[in-house]
């Protein structure tokens, strides 16, 4: 049985390891735009976790930024652009 305390640390403690674990596939992913419709997709899981159905222009800022940050910390290669 596999236990949180011998998984990595969470980078993203407030989305959870699901958000954490779609992030390093974004991580893996090489094509640009595969990459940024999937940074999509992870926004929504923020957006839900965070619960936040329609967030103020404040607010996606706020989480784009989280996932850029995460991002930076993981890897200088990987370029994701905020609507």
């Amino acid at each position: 049985m596999l236990y949180n305390t011998q998984l990595e640390p969470l980078r993203m403690k407030a989305y959870g390891r699901e958000a954490q674990q779609m992030v390093d596939h974004a991580l893996s992913l090489e094509d640009r735009a595969e990459r940024q419709a999937y940074a999509q997709r992870i926004m929504v899981v923020m957006k839900a976790v965070a619960q936040m159905p329609n967030p103020t222009q404040e607010e996606n800022e706020k989480l784009w930024n989280h996932l850029a940050q995460t991002h930076r910390t993981i890897s200088s290669t990987l370029t994701i652009l905020a609507p």
